[in-house]
């Protein structure tokens, strides 16, 4: 027979394992082993706070604003590039026709020359004034022996005498063989050599000059040649000497308008007065001069 056991106290549980209790938490359903992953997580995240802080790292900034050197401009928020200052434009000056002949000093005595040459150009004009805008005269041939008188002091051209010729006309310097310098050559134009006269007999009429501060106006009563009068039609009808006051200089100018009306600049301050004369012109030669009343 078996033993009566009589004792009332309860025979003591047995702890589970960890092994028992890790079979426990797999046995759960998978929400229980979700929470269990984030509690880890959590737990983690609390160990690495309490980690102080490694000195081995790269100090932090001092957020104090540091004060900008007075000799430095503060920057702002768009970087400015520094530009090289731009060199300041030079006013390119309006060209001047410069001619050949050097003008010579009126106040020291000069002694002009007159020098004899040759043209060395196949064939060239020689005209009734010193420019092409003048009537043509003649054409003379290379080799042609001249007399060679005087010059125009505002251009190119020379006042000359053919050995085979009787009259004289002006030749440009350019076609023209010179033992010297032209500049030894007296100014004739207009005072020494004045433009031929034509025979016609024909009068302009009402000319006139206003002035307008240093504007004056001159004007005349139109005179049209035919044609058959003229050199061609393409060639100037008038002609226009004028003294006008520059700088306090008297300056002679030649105009060669198509149109009985000129507007010229004329100053004050000269010693001697503007003045003016017109000319018409025909095929063999200028009817004139003209007197302009300088107002």
């Amino acid at each position: 027979m078996k033993p009566l056991n009589n004792d009332p106290t309860p025979e003591p549980e047995s702890k589970p394992s960890r092994m028992d209790t890790l079979t426990a938490w797999i046995g759960k359903p998978l929400p229980l082993f979700i929470i269990f992953l984030l509690m880890v997580a959590m737990g983690m995240l609390l160990s690495a706070r309490q980690v102080p802080p490694s000195n081995t790292g790269t100090p932090a900034q001092d957020s104090t604003p540091t004060e900008t050197p007075a000799s430095l401009p503060a920057e702002t928020g768009t970087n400015t590039p520094n530009l090289p200052t731009p060199k300041p434009k030079t006013a390119t000056p309006a060209p001047t026709r410069t001619p050949r002949f050097t003008p010579t000093p009126t106040s020291t005595p000069v002694t002009y020359q007159q020098l004899t040459g040759s043209i060395i150009a196949n064939q060239t004009a020689c005209r009734y004034g010193p420019g092409n805008l003048y009537l043509y005269r003649t054409s003379l041939l290379w080799g042609t022996k001249l007399q060679v008188m005087g010059r125009d002091q505002a251009s190119d051209w020379l006042y000359v005498q053919a050995v085979d010729l009787d009259f004289s006309c002006w030749v440009d310097v350019r076609s023209v063989r010179l033992p010297d310098l032209a500049s030894v050559l007296e100014p004739y134009y207009p005072e020494k050599a004045p433009l031929p006269v034509s025979a016609l007999d024909v009068t302009l009429r009402n000319i006139s000059a206003s002035r307008d501060d240093t504007q004056v106006s001159i004007k005349w009563d139109a005179y049209l040649l035919p044609d058959s009068e003229r050199e061609s039609p393409q060639s100037p009808r008038y002609v226009v000497e004028l003294w006008l006051c520059k700088e306090g200089e008297l300056t002679f100018t030649t105009l060669f308008p198509n149109q009985p009306n000129l507007l010229v600049a004329d100053e004050e301050g000269c010693v001697a007065s503007s003045s003016g004369v017109v000319y018409l012109a025909a095929k063999d030669g200028y009817v004139g001069p003209f007197e302009i009343a300088w107002p």
